[in-house]
């Protein structure tokens, strides 16, 4: 069997790299969810509509095009883009292809996590992974932390290292598409007091 020509191995190339590009961003557009991380804006160009952030989960540093129709919010209601400005802490959605790069279909300038109320069920500091168990779940929750997760013991600043087994605590944390739960904040959550009540004899 002769060996094809060299001409022929470049225009079979070509075509085959021009489909996985038209295939890249076939598979981008139809997909049902797009990427979605929480970070703090480092800086803005409008001029070429891209911005960078710094993430929470993973850790990096991401940069993203403004796509031409971007969505913009703030808390989940419709905003303008005056919403992504450095040092400001968001949610960007996005789409990734070879082709295209990283382009951001949506952006809320302030995201609300979501929020529990639970039990510590087991606490693991090597992998920074908590587990609270929510009343009506038959399940716990688990999430990780972060560097940039807080923890509050009343209105004192602590570290995770008071968390322990069986503690109340409220939860904030983030569950977004392709990455584990995480938390965003965790309060101890004081023990509800009994009240004891004194019976009264009438004279």
């Amino acid at each position: 069997m002769r060996p094809l020509p060299f001409h022929r191995l470049i225009l079979l190339f070509l075509t085959a790299l021009a489909f996985c590009s038209v295939a890249s961003v076939t598979f981008a557009r139809g997909r049902s969810f797009p990427t979605e991380v929480t970070g703090i804006v480092t800086s803005v160009d409008r001029a070429i509509t891209h911005f960078t952030m710094t993430t929470d989960q993973p850790a990096g540093v991401l940069a993203l095009a403004i796509g031409r129709d971007c969505k913009f919010m703030k808390s989940g209601a419709p905003a303008t883009e005056a919403v992504l400005k450095e040092g400001c802490h968001i949610k960007a959605s996005y789409y990734s292809t070879i082709r295209t790069g990283k382009i951001a279909v949506e952006i809320d300038g302030a995201p609300v996590p979501e929020m529990v109320i639970g039990v510590v069920e087991s606490v693991d500091a090597v992998n920074k992974r908590l587990s609270i168990r929510v009343s009506g779940n038959w399940r716990p929750l688990t999430l990780i932390w972060t560097s940039r997760t807080r923890f509050m013991q009343g209105r004192h600043t602590a570290s995770a290292n008071y968390l322990h087994t069986g503690l109340p605590v409220r939860v904030s944390y983030y569950a977004l598409e392709f990455v584990p739960k995480y938390a965003v904040a965790v309060e101890e959550k004081p023990r509800s007091k009994s009240v004891h009540k004194k019976t009264v004899y009438l004279r």
